[in-house]
């Protein structure tokens, strides 16, 4: 996919979450690059800091996890750059670790409280902020969700990941219709395997592993997805794999809904 390093977004405002590190850094990174104007969002001060003096981005250091702070984060964007014409919640974490991955579990032993963590910040954060920004978004805007390929199939080794990740790409579905009617799309991206922080690696490492995205490649897919008119699809992008981006369709269910 090509990345065009023009300014073609310079009338745009857009906002990212989970925007310090990984897929959320080179979305912010892409987007200044073209032009807009971008509300990066992250928990990490310090990072984010790093970010918006190399991009000249606004930067909110927000923990996205909870109502009012989704609503919040939604007003003191719109307040600073008016309206949105892209959104892209990006905010994940992993759940279990890559070394906890290679081991097996017992379901009647895995910890609750971990489901409630990774729940609130790959599912709740998706909805609250949609919720929340779908009243500041532009005609014509595109909403992106990042959901994963374990959003599409069921990634054993972690299966409260799974479970918040299939949430998401539901989600981008059932309320597309809906986004429709004010002329907003919303659409769920579900890369494979990148090399990002959430599995410890750096950008780099995905060079010399054929089966690992690079995190500009997924950004370059969510914004032009972001930008492509659709809307209620799950897009997959997975390295070594031709074409890397995907749209899924779904069988349907006769005589439902």
């Amino acid at each position: 996919m090509t990345i065009d390093h023009g300014t073609d977004l310079i009338a745009k405002t857009a906002l990212v979450t989970g925007a310090a590190s990984g897929i959320g850094a080179a979305i912010v990174e892409q987007l200044s690059q073209r032009g807009a104007t971008v509300v990066a969002v992250d928990i990490q001060a310090e990072l984010l800091s790093e970010l918006a003096a190399a991009h000249g981005c606004h930067a909110q250091v927000v923990d996205v996890t909870t109502e009012q702070a989704n609503r919040d984060m939604i007003a003191v964007a719109v307040e600073a750059v008016g309206g949105l014409d892209l959104l892209f919640l990006n905010a994940g974490v992993l759940g279990r670790s890559r070394k906890e991955q290679g081991q097996p579990y017992v379901v009647g032993e895995l910890a609750l409280d971990q489901y409630r963590k990774v729940m609130a910040v790959n599912t709740d954060s998706v909805i609250y902020g949609t919720v929340a920004a779908a009243p500041h978004m532009n005609a014509g805007g595109g909403i992106i969700v990042t959901a994963s390929a374990a959003g599409l199939v069921a990634w054993t080794p972690t299966p409260f990941y799974t479970a918040t990740k299939h949430a998401v790409v539901g989600w981008a579905r059932a309320v597309a219709d809906s986004l429709a009617e004010q002329n907003v799309t919303i659409n769920a991206i579900c890369p494979g395997g990148v090399a990002t922080a959430l599995l410890g690696l750096a950008a780099e490492a995905a060079k010399g592993a054929p089966k690992l995205l690079d995190p500009a490649a997924v950004a370059a897919a969510s914004i032009e997805t972001a930008l492509g008119g659709a809307t209620g699809t799950a897009v997959s992008i997975v390295a070594n794999r031709e074409p890397v981006v995907q749209t899924h369709s779904f069988t349907p269910i006769p005589d439902f809904p």
